[in-house]
């Protein structure tokens, strides 16, 4: 079960990669004249792409792992952030991995539709 759950989790990432790279592509297509919409979004799926590898390192940093417990808004719901915070007890993609693979993907894409 984990093993399905792993993979949702990186299909929407690269689905949200996806979706940033088509928005990219089209203020891209709207800049450029002298390209089609097909050129631009290869050249957003490589820069998503190519930005999606240079933030896999950080996937794995520390302040990733513990997360952020901001007094000022714990305060507004006290029982309900630690609830949030709890840790997921199952095997999970790392973050790390997916940022990397998704921007393999990406890439992979971009190189296509060049």
């Amino acid at each position: 079960m984990w093993v399905v759950h792993a993979i949702v989790q990186l299909l929407t990432r690269v689905a949200v990669g996806i979706g940033v790279a088509l928005v990219f592509a089209l203020l891209l297509a709207l800049v450029r004249e002298d390209s089609s919409f097909v050129h631009s979004l290869g050249i957003a799926c490589l820069v998503v792409g190519c930005l999606s590898l240079l933030m896999a390192p950080a996937g794995s940093s520390p302040s990733m792992r513990m997360g952020v417990n901001d007094p000022w808004l714990t305060s507004f719901a006290p029982k309900l952030i630690p609830q949030l915070g709890a840790p997921y007890d199952g095997p999970t993609l790392n973050p790390a991995a997916a940022f990397f693979l998704t921007g393999v993907a990406l890439v992979v894409f971009g190189f296509v539709l060049l």
